[in-house]
């Protein structure tokens, strides 16, 4: 199978690529621009895999060069990362969002449509849902986000759900939660150029940077210790339920909605003391005003994943804080 994973480069999408490339059955081509990702990411995915792919520095802004490369290579699958994803940036730079994540988008639809392509995995987001009117958040919540990052995402799954009503594609779209952790090999993880604004990455910006504290936003929320609940998918889970993914399409539909997650949350100081505690670290933090864009809680429900996927959860958060850490040792980004 000839699958091309766009943002390759990146935190999920490289994780993905190693996964892939462990089936020889799988013909794996990567397209990143290096704008938020290391080409060293690259190399490392053949370290990890000992395993040959097609690479291209492409921007998917760039529709010409993107033509060109669908017109040498032959695509069956497309699994789409490449897009920008930070919820505060969105709202300082909303129309560099708009513009990078949907015109990329179409572009890439257009070069699918082009060359017979029709299957699509979308890499969405738990924001589309923006303020949940219950808890845990269906695939039927109503789609209602906060912030551009998120309304980026919901313009993105309607332009896929209109073509796959018109017969043109069929896609699966992926709402995750909050990914954390890395690979075990300590080669890949997330370590993105632009200043991080997920947990994690904080965290461990802060200890590198030797900052006197973590900046935790919003003291006043309605949770059990008054700061912001998230659930945490641990990578190794979240590239597993792609693989799945990939399956379903020998099945007849026309689109599938499934979101990702555990199905249980963690608060801001309930994952920093387990951080703490696994890596035998101390962090000191201080408390600000909420960000705009954020909300006080988000929890999955784990149902039609199960169902449709027959997906589990196999890693912990515990694991993926102890991964993410060693992951920055290895590499001296401490």
């Amino acid at each position: 199978m000839n699958i091309l994973i766009t943002g390759g480069a990146g935190y999920i999408g490289s994780h993905l690529a190693v996964d892939l490339l462990k089936s020889r059955k799988n013909k794996i081509f990567i397209i990143d621009s290096f704008i938020n990702s290391h080409f060293k990411t690259i190399i490392n995915i053949k370290k990890i895999t000992k395993r040959n792919f097609i690479f291209a520095k492409i921007d998917l802004l760039k529709k010409k060069k993107l033509d060109l490369f669908f017109f040498k290579n032959k695509i069956n699958i497309v699994i789409h990362f490449a897009g920008l994803k930070s919820i505060s940036e969105s709202e300082t730079k909303p129309l560099n969002y708009l513009n990078t994540n949907i015109i990329s988008t179409l572009n890439l639809l257009s070069c699918m449509s082009k060359y017979s392509v029709r299957k699509i995995i979308f890499s969405s987001t738990a924001a589309v849902y923006g303020i949940p009117n219950y808890l845990p958040i269906d695939e039927k919540h109503l789609i209602k986000p906060i912030n551009t990052y998120g309304k980026s995402k919901e313009i993105i799954e309607n332009i896929l759900i209109n073509l796959c009503n018109h017969n043109k594609i069929k896609t699966v779209i992926l709402r995750y939660f909050n990914p954390v952790g890395v690979h075990k090999s300590g080669l890949i993880g997330e370590n993105p150029k632009n200043i991080p604004q997920n947990l994690m990455p904080v965290i461990l910006n802060i200890i590198s940077k030797n900052t006197s504290h973590l900046k935790i936003y919003g003291k006043d929320y309605k949770t059990k210790d008054k700061t912001a609940e998230r659930d945490y998918i641990h990578i190794n889970d979240l590239v597993r339920a792609h693989i799945k993914s990939i399956k379903l399409f020998s099945k007849n539909f026309s689109y599938q909605i499934i979101n990702v997650g555990t199905g249980r949350v963690y608060s801001v100081l309930e994952f920093l003391n387990i951080f703490q505690k696994v890596n035998n670290l101390k962090i000191n933090y201080k408390f600000y005003p909420r960000r705009k864009g954020d909300v006080e809680k988000l929890l999955n429900d784990i149902k039609l994943s199960k169902k449709i996927l027959k997906f589990k959860i196999r890693n912990s958060l515990e694991q993926a804080c102890v991964s993410a850490y060693n992951y920055f040792m290895k590499n001296n980004l401490l």
